[in-house]
């Protein structure tokens, strides 16, 4: 882990969320398929392995509901590609 910041929000927090979904779609009687990329497939079958924490759904719904910064693309389409645009011709 060179950015454990990073990995937390990329891997960790991304399989909490997608356990949480899994739980919520499927039904208990039956079993899932769960398809998920290789990195995120040993975290994801340890988080549903475990009994989901009674706050759970309460942290998830904040997650879903936390906005995404815009400032950087828009950054990067009127400051950093421009600038690198007229100084690459």
């Amino acid at each position: 882990e060179y950015c454990p910041a990073a990995h937390d929000v990329l891997v960790n927090e991304r399989c909490r969320f997608m356990a949480h979904q899994v739980r919520t779609i499927a039904d208990p009687s039956t079993r899932a398929v769960v398809v998920c990329s290789a990195l995120h497939c040993t975290n994801l079958a340890a988080v549903l392995r475990n009994a989901p924490s009674p706050d759970s759904a309460d942290k998830m719904a904040r997650l879903a509901n936390r906005g995404v910064p815009v400032w950087p693309l828009f950054l990067m389409t009127y400051v950093i590609v421009p600038v690198a645009l007229t100084s690459y011709l």
